[in-house]
C-alpha cells in the first residue's frame, strides 16, 4: 500500500468516525426530534461504508475478468496471466505448480465457484499452509442464501409470511434471546448491510414486501445478535421461506465459521487444490455439501485458530484463492492484480421450493448460483473491481441478469450518466470472445455486413443496450467504442490458417486468403463496427495476429488503466458521495451566529428545494412527489397492531382522564416535609403514544425518500436538496404541533371500544389522513386567510378556497392548467415555512455548547472529504 493509498484509507476512516460523533451528538439531545431513530440508523450506515471503503483503499488496484459461463473467460485468464513462452506456474512457499495443468479444472464445463486472484505479490502464510483464502462473512452467507431463494424459485410458487407469521417469527427468537452478544454479528450488520441488501435488490419479491412492512429488519436487528446460530437460522429463515435444507445449509456454513472464530482471511495446505479432481476451486467439490463422507481440509487463521473443515463446506465458504504468480507476465502486474470471476449464470424459476429441495442433491446447485452472483455483487459494492474485462461469445445471451450487473458496475466506477464517463479513463474492455467462429460457413447466416450486425447486435447493441443507454452513448453523443476482438491460437482453425509441425500457426490458407479479405472489407464497411471498435482495422488485424490471437492488442490498451490513481479515484468518489449525504443530514440541525445569518443560510436552501419542485412541477412529478412523501395508511395501521398491545410497556396508560403523578402529590399533607418532587415520564395517553408511532413512522419514510436513487433520478433532486426537504418538512410538523392534533383525534377514536384490529386499521387511516394533509397544504388551510402567504402576481392567499360558481365554469378550447396553482401554492408556502422554523416553536432555544461541538463535526468531515480528494 503507498502513502497516498494509507491516506485515503485514513480519511475513510475519519468519516466514519465523524458519524460516530454525530450519532453521539443526536444521542445528547435533550429533546430528541420525530426522526432520531431514522437518523441514528443512517449515521451507523455511513460508518459502516466508509469502513468499508477504508477498506477498499488499503486493497491493491484489481482488474476481472467476467462473463457468461462458457464465454471463453479461461483463455483470456491464462493469456494475461503466464508468459509468452512459459506455463502458467504458481508459487506456494518455494513450490511452484503448473496451475492450468495440476489446479485449473478441465475446461468444458462450469468450472469454478469462487474468485481466482492472480498477483506478484508474495503473501505471509503460516508454515505448511500455503494458500492464502478470503472466506465469506456470516451476513454474506444469509445474502447467499435469500439470493439463490428470491431469484432461483417461481415468486408465484412462494408464500409471502402474513404479519402474524413474522411476529410469531420474532415473539419466538425474543424468546431464546441470550443475555449478551453471542459472536461479532451487529445491529448494523442486520438493518444496514442486510435490510439494504434484500430491499434494494429484491424489493419488488412480495416476500421482501412483506418483511418491509412489518419492520422486520429493525426488530430482527435488535434481536439477532443474542441468538446462538439455531435460533439465527429460523429467524433468517423468514428470508428463504423457512425451507428447512436452506436452514440446514445456514447452520452448516455459520457454524464453521464459528469455529474459524468468524475470520475475513484463513489459510490452507496445498491438498485443498491438488490433485485438482478434489479442488476447492471445482464447482463439483460443492456436490459433496452435507454429505457424511466427505474429506476434510485443515484451516487456520492469522490469531492460530484451526478447523478441520469438510471439503464442500469450505469451498461454499471460499470467496476468493489467492495465486502468487512465479513469472510476471506484464508490467502492470507491478500494481495491479488479476481477478477470475466464476461466470455468471441463468437464473431458475424453480416450482415448490420444498418439494424441490427434499432432494439433497438439489442444494448444492442452488448454493453455487446464489454464491456466483452475489460474489460479483459483493465485489461491486466493496469497490474492489477497479476496471473489467468483459468476455461475450458469438452466441445469443442467456443470462438475463448480466445487463444489470454490468450497468450496477459502470455506474458505481464511471458514472450513471455520459458527462460523469467522460471524466476518466474507461476500464471497461468489451472483450468479444470465439471470433474464430466468425469465419465459418452456416446456413441461413447473413452475409456481407450483415453478419456484422448480427454479432453486434446480439453480443451488444441489443443486449445490453435494450435496458441501458451506456451502449449507444457512453460519452455525450458517443457511443461505447472500446471493443475487442478475441481469438484463441490454442485451438485449431485448419479451415483457414496453415500451421508447423509444432502445431504453431504459420499464415492464412493461400486458398481461403480472399475470403478473409472479404470479411475483413465487409467488416471494416459495417456502420456498427465502425461505431463500436474505436479503430476496427487494428482490432481486426491484431485478432489475426499469428499465436497471439489479439491478446497483445488488449494487454497494451489495458496497461494505461491499471494506475492506482484510479482506484484512488473511484474510491474518493464514492467517499465523497458519502460525505455529502452526511453533510446534508448534519447541516440542517446547525445554527449560524445569529437569526440573520441562519435565516440567510435556510433560505438559500429552500431556494435550491424550490428550484428542484418547480423543475418536478416542468416534468408533472410534483404530484407524484407529494404523493411519495405521505404516509401510507397500511403501514401505519400494521405497526400500530402491534405497538398497541404494548403501550403499557412503553409508559403510555389507557385513554381517559389523566390524573398527573406531581399534581395529586401536591395536594396530599406530608406533615412537616414539603410534598416530594417527580417528573412525569412517558406520553400522556394512549393516544399520544399512537401518535408519537406513527409520526416517527412517517419520518423514517421521509428519510428514506431523502436516501433513495429513484428520488435522485426522478425528481432532479440532490441528496443535499432532499435533505433539506425533508429536515424543514420535520420542522414544520413540530413546530404546528402535528403530533398533538393527531393524539386528540385518535382520543375521539379509541374512547370507543372495537376489536383491536379495526382500532388499529382506524387509527391508521386517520394517521395516514392527518399526516397526508399536512403534507398537501403544510398546515396553512388551517390559518386564518390573513395568516396566509400570498403569492403570484395577484398576490393572493395560498390555499384560498375555490370560489363558489353559479352554473357551469366556462370551458376554454385548450384543458386549463389545474395544477399550476396547487403546486405554486405548495411551493410559496414551503418558503415561508422555511422563514417560520427559523424562527421556531418558542421551545427551540438553540444550546450554544452543542451547536459548537456539532459545528466542529462539520469542520472535521469537511477536512477528511478535502483530504480525500488531494490523496
Amino acid at each position: 500500500m503507498t502513502q497516498l493509498d494509507e491516506k485515503l484509507a485514513t480519511e475513510a476512516k475519519k468519516v466514519g468516525e465523524v458519524a460516530g460523533r454525530a450519532l453521539d451528538w443526536f444521542a445528547g439531545a435533550a429533546r430528541p426530534g420525530l426522526d432520531a431513530a431514522a437518523l441514528a440508523r443512517e449515521l451507523r450506515g455511513v460508518g459502516l461504508r466508509a469502513g468499508r471503503l477504508a477498506a477498499a483503499a488499503s486493497r491493491p488496484m484489481c482488474v476481472g475478468v467476467f462473463g457468461p459461463s462458457q464465454a471463453g473467460k479461461s483463455y483470456l485468464i491464462s493469456a494475461l496471466a503466464q508468459s509468452p513462452d512459459a506455463p502458467l506456474m504458481a508459487m506456494f512457499e518455494d513450490r511452484a505448480v503448473d496451475f492450468v495443468r495440476d489446479i485449473n479444472p478441465e475446461g468444458g464445463r462450469e468450472a469454478t465457484g469462487l474468485v481466482t486472484r492472480f498477483t506478484m505479490k508474495r503473501i505471509a502464510t503460516p508454515p505448511g499452509m500455503p494458500v492464502a483464502l478470503r472466506l465469506l462473512s456470516q451476513t454474506d452467507v444469509v445474502k447467499i442464501i435469500g439470493n439463490a431463494f428470491l431469484s432461483d424459485f417461481d415468486p408465484a410458487d412462494v408464500e409471502a409470511p402474513s404479519p402474524g407469521a413474522i411476529e410469531a417469527a420474532l415473539d419466538q427468537a425474543r424468546g431464546r434471546m441470550l443475555p449478551g452478544a453471542f459472536d461479532r454479528l451487529s445491529e448494523d450488520a442486520v438493518y444496514v448491510d442486510l435490510r439494504e441488501y434484500f430491499e434494494s435488490r429484491f424489493g419488488g419479491h412480495a416476500l421482501v414486501q412483506a418483511l418491509k412492512a412489518a419492520r422486520f429488519w429493525q426488530a430482527a436487528s435488535e434481536i439477532a445478535p443474542k441468538l446462538d446460530h439455531a435460533a439465527r437460522a429460523a429467524l433468517f429463515g423468514l428470508v428463504w421461506g423457512r425451507v428447512a435444507r436452506l436452514d440446514d445449509a445456514y447452520l452448516r456454513l455459520a457454524g464453521a465459521l464459528a469455529q474459524l472464530g468468524h475470520p475475513d482471511d484463513a489459510f490452507c495446505p496445498l491438498t485443498a487444490l491438488v490433485p485438482r479432481e478434489s479442488s476447492i476451486i471445482d464447482v463439483l467439490t460443492l456436490n459433496r455439501f452435507g454429505q457424511p463422507d466427505d474429506t476434510t481440509v485443515a484451516v487456520t487463521t492469522r490469531s492460530g485458530l484451526r478447523a478441520d473443515l469438510p471439503r464442500a463446506v469450505l469451498a461454499a465458504l471460499v470467496a476468493e484463492v489467492t495465486v502468487q504468480l512465479r513469472d510476471k507476465p506484464w508490467d502492470f502486474f507491478d500494481v495491479t492484480d488479476l481477478l477470475d470471476f466464476p461466470g455468471a449464470r441463468s437464473r431458475e424459476q424453480i416450482r415448490d421450493p420444498a418439494r424441490h429441495l427434499a432432494d439433497p442433491a438439489k442444494l448444492p446447485a442452488v448454493l453455487l448460483r446464489g454464491k456466483v452472483a452475489y460474489l460479483f455483487e459483493r465485489y461491486c459494492a466493496e469497490t474492489e473491481l477497479t476496471g473489467m474485462l468483459l468476455c461475450i461469445g458469438p452466441s445469443n445471451q442467456e443470462v438475463r441478469t448480466l445487463p444489470r450487473m454490468v450497468e450496477e458496475w459502470i455506474n458505481g466506477t464511471h458514472g450513471d450518466t455520459p458527462a460523469k464517463r467522460a471524466t476518466q479513463p474507461t476500464a471497461l474492455f468489451f472483450v468479444l470472445t470465439k471470433f474464430d467462429m466468425e469465419f465459418e460457413s452456416k446456413k441461413g447466416q447473413a452475409e456481407g455486413g450483415g453478419r456484422w450486425t448480427a454479432r453486434l447486435a446480439a453480443s451488444l447493441i441489443d443486449f445490453f443496450g435494450k435496458e441501458s443507454t451506456w451502449p449507444r452513448e457512453w460519452h455525450p453523443g458517443r457511443p461505447f467504442d472500446n471493443l475487442f476482438w478475441l481469438r484463441n491460437p490454442n485451438v485449431a482453425n485448419k479451415a483457414i490458417l496453415d500451421y508447423d509441425e509444432q502445431g504453431k500457426e504459420t499464415g492464412i490458407r493461400p486458398q481461403e486468403a480472399a475470403r478473409v479479405a472479404q470479411l475483413r472489407a465487409d467488416f471494416l464497411g459495417n456502420d456498427d463496427a465502425r461505431k463500436h471498435f474505436a479503430d476496427p482495422a487494428l482490432s481486426w488485424d491484431e485478432a489475426m495476429r499469428l499465436n497471439d490471437g489479439g491478446i497483445g492488442h488488449l494487454a497494451a490498451r489495458l496497461r494505461p488503466v491499471c494506475d492506482p490513481a484510479l482506484k484512488r479515484r473511484q474510491v474518493a468518489a464514492r467517499l465523497a458521495d458519502l460525505g455529502e449525504r452526511l453533510r446534508a443530514r448534519l447541516l440542517p440541525h446547525w445554527h449560524s451566529a445569529d437569526l440573520a445569518q441562519e435565516l440567510a443560510k435556510r433560505r438559500a436552501a429552500s431556494r435550491a428545494v424550490a428550484i428542484a419542485l418547480a423543475k418536478a412541477v416542468e416534468r408533472q412529478r410534483f404530484g407524484h412527489l407529494l404523493r411519495a412523501l405521505a404516509p401510507e395508511a397500511d403501514e401505519i395501521s400494521a405497526v400500530l397492531s402491534r405497538t398497541r398491545f404494548a403501550a403499557t410497556e412503553a409508559g403510555a396508560i389507557p385513554v381517559g382522564a389523566r390524573t398527573g403523578a406531581a399534581g395529586l402529590l401536591a395536594e396530599l399533607d406530608f406533615g412537616d416535609e414539603p410534598p416530594p418532587e417527580v417528573e412525569s415520564a412517558g406520553p400522556e395517553d394512549e393516544a399520544d403514544h399512537l401518535a408519537s408511532v406513527a409520526l416517527k413512522l412517517w419520518a423514517d419514510r421521509l428519510h428514506a425518500f431523502a436516501d433513495a436513487p429513484a428520488t435522485h433520478a426522478l425528481y432532479g433532486m440532490t441528496p443535499e436538496v432532499a435533505g433539506t426537504l425533508v429536515a424543514e418538512l420535520l420542522r414544520s410538523a413540530r413546530r404546528e404541533k402535528l403530533q398533538f392534533a393527531l393524539a386528540a383525534e385518535l382520543r375521539g377514536i379509541l374512547g370507543f371500544r372495537r376489536h383491536a384490529s379495526a382500532a388499529a386499521a382506524i387509527c391508521g387511516l386517520c394517521a395516514a389522513l392527518r399526516i397526508g394533509g399536512f403534507v398537501a397544504a403544510l398546515g396553512f388551510d388551517a390559518k386564518p386567510i390573513a395568516d396566509r402567504p400570498v403569492v403570484g402576481s395577484e398576490r393572493r392567499p395560498v390555499f384560498a378556497p375555490r370560489p363558489k360558481l353559479d352554473g357551469l365554469p366556462p370551458l376554454g378550447v385548450v384543458a386549463a392548467d389545474y395544477d399550476r396553482q396547487q403546486s405554486l401554492d405548495w411551493v410559496q408556502a414551503f418558503l415561508r415555512s422555511t422563514d417560520l422554523n427559523v424562527q421556531g416553536d418558542g421551545e427551540d432555544a438553540v444550546d450554544v455548547a452543542r451547536n459548537a461541538a456539532l459545528g466542529r463535526i462539520l469542520s472535521d468531515l469537511d477536512t477528511a472529504l478535502h483530504g480525500a480528494k488531494a490523496a
